[in-house]
Order: structure tokens, then sequence, then C-alpha cells
């Protein structure tokens, strides 16, 4: 069996998408949808098509890719039609209409949403790691996903919007580390946030400093900014030792430092090698075995609101300067 998909969105990611697909067996695009006849036929002479309607009568699941505020109103028409659904993070760009989603989904079909940064090697070593316990308690955590992406949009893309991208990185990086440190660490407690624009290159905001307090007692410190020479950088705390990640490369610090005389020595890290990953074509082949055997996928709609319901608790604690607790959202369970 091959597994026919549509794309839906062929801006910058939906060509990574169609790149990784062609790259697995067993499933392929077998239409590339645009509004825009023009632009759906430039992009894939054959493939593309500017109607939906048609195209979800020949396929079995979608790829949708579109900008974020696009995904719920693609994602009620696909679910209409009955199809499995694979939708680039966000799940939508609003946490209420990710609620009345919930309302539709059918158990029969697979909902997948793509939060890809927890399947990189070296999460999943961190994830080990913690599993047996080798760091500790964890006390701490700082993660910064950011570039200077601000000084490089136009007010024709959507991203410029403050409209149609209200917490502006927060929502598009930034939810990368929400999945992430549901992943580690857990449920979260509260949520303090501010959100702003430094840069003023945009209408939408181009930066944000978010603090996590965990239910298991840590603290996660985030920034997610499109102001600032580019970061990929994440440090994580424990009672036993420190893991320092810096664009994929993971460095492990174990144990306290060492009383020498009078002074204090501290443990050197050691660089980890890990086999690096495709953790986006990873996802893709995990979407197509779960239509093809009816298997559960890592992250499903709940994973997807989960870290949706982080982005919304952010936005309301800039909005009133208060914390936000999480328990406030009913629909929150990790």
């Amino acid at each position: 069996m091959t597994v026919e998909l549509c794309l839906i969105g062929i801006g910058n990611f939906g060509r990574v998408l169609y790149k990784k697909i062609g790259e697995i067996k067993g499933c392929e695009v077998k239409y590339c949808y645009h509004p825009n006849e023009e632009k759906a036929k430039k992009f894939d002479p054959e493939k593309g098509t500017s109607n939906l309607e048609m195209a979800l009568k020949d396929v079995d699941g979608v790829l949708i890719a579109t900008p974020n505020d696009t995904h719920f109103i693609n994602i009620k028409e696909c679910l209409k039609a009955g199809k499995h659904i694979f939708v680039e993070k966000p799940i939508t760009s609003l946490y209420r209409d990710a609620l009345k989603l919930k309302r539709m989904i059918r158990k029969d079909l697979v909902f997948m949403v793509g939060h890809n940064q927890r399947r990189e090697s070296y999460f999943r070593y961190v994830k080990k790691l913690l599993e047996k316990n080798k760091l500790g308690k964890i006390v701490s955590a700082y993660f910064n996903l950011s570039h200077g992406g601000a000084f490089s949009f136009t007010p024709n893309q959507w991203r410029y919007s403050l409209k149609r991208h209200r917490e502006g990185p927060l929502i598009t990086a930034g939810i990368h580390l929400m999945d992430t440190t549901h992943y580690l660490f857990g449920e979260v407690e509260s949520v303090y946030a501010r959100i702003s624009n430094i840069s003023k290159q945009t209408e939408a905001p181009d930066c944000n400093a978010v603090l996590l307090s965990m239910k298991n007692g840590a603290s996660v410190f985030m920034q997610a900014n499109y102001n600032m020479p580019s970061e990929d950088y994440y440090v994580i705390h424990g009672t036993e030792g420190t893991i320092y990640i810096n664009r994929g490369d993971l460095y492990l610090r174990m144990g306290r430092d060492r009383k020498i005389g009078n002074s204090f020595v501290p443990s050197k890290p050691s660089l980890i090698k890990l086999k690096k990953t495709d953790s986006i074509k990873e996802e893709l082949v995990e979407f197509r075995d779960a239509i093809k055997h009816r298997k559960k996928v890592e992250t499903g709609f709940q994973e997807g609101l989960n870290a949706l319901a982080l982005i919304e608790a952010c936005y309301k604690s800039n909005k009133t300067k208060k914390v936000v607790f999480m328990k406030s959202f009913k629909d929150y369970r990790v």
C-alpha cells in the first residue's frame, strides 16, 4: 500500500516536506494545493492544483504547511473529508480554535502535529539520562532558539503582521521549546512571560522571555527571538551534573566541584558524540506507518494542544503582567 497525500501549502516548509516525502518509500505526494492555480502549477506542473475538494477525494491524508493562522480552516476541511492529518506546529494559531477541533477528531483518523525538535538525537539522549536519574534532581534549564528574521520580514509576509502573528517568534520557534519542555520535564505548574518588540522592524513582537515553573520544582527559562544573531543553545542543570547543547553538540559535565586545598575545582565537560538524525523525515515515516498500521503517533492532538496551552498562558501573562497557573486550562494534560 502506498499512502497518497495532498500537500497543502507550498512555501518554505511545504517544500521541505515535499522533498522529505520523496525520500520515503511507501508514500507519495499526489497533489500540491495552493488557492492560486498558477502558483500551484509553477510549484509542480503535474501535481499542482487549486481544487482542494477534488484533491481530498483522491488521497489518504494531508500534510498542512500553511501559515499558522490558516491551520484551523484547513484542518477543519480535511477532517470533514475524513482524511488523516499531519499539521506542522503549532496545531492552530489560537488555543480556542484547537479546542474546537477536539470535538471533530475521529478516533479512526491519524492526527499528528509536527513537533520534531524532541526527536533530535541530543534531546533523545537527554531523555534517557533523565529517565536513569543520571543528573540527579533537575534544578533549572535555559533554552534559547533565536535568529534575526525580523530584519528581513516584509509587510506582505504573515510573520510581519501583528494580527496574524500576535506572539511573534514565541509561537513559531518557541513552541518547539514548549513541547520539548513537556517531553523532558513533564507538567508545567505556572507561567510568567514578557512579549515585546525591540527592533521595531515588524508589527508583530520580535522577542520574549518566559519563565516556566515545573510541577517537579524545577524552573525553565526560555527565549525565542527574531531580533538577534542566531542561537540554538540549551543548558540543563541537575544536582549531579549539567548538560550543555550548542547547535547540536552536546557536552556532559558530571559531579560537583572537588575541594583541593582551599580551592574548589569544577568538573570538566565531555563531548558526547551522537549520531545525527533527520527529525522531520523520522516523523513523516511515523505518520506513514500510523496510517498503514493504525499506530499511535508520538505527537498527536493532545501534545499539540499542550504546547499551545503554554503559548496561550504566555499571552495572558504578558497582557495581565501576572503569573498564569496551568490548572486554569482544563484541557491541559501532560
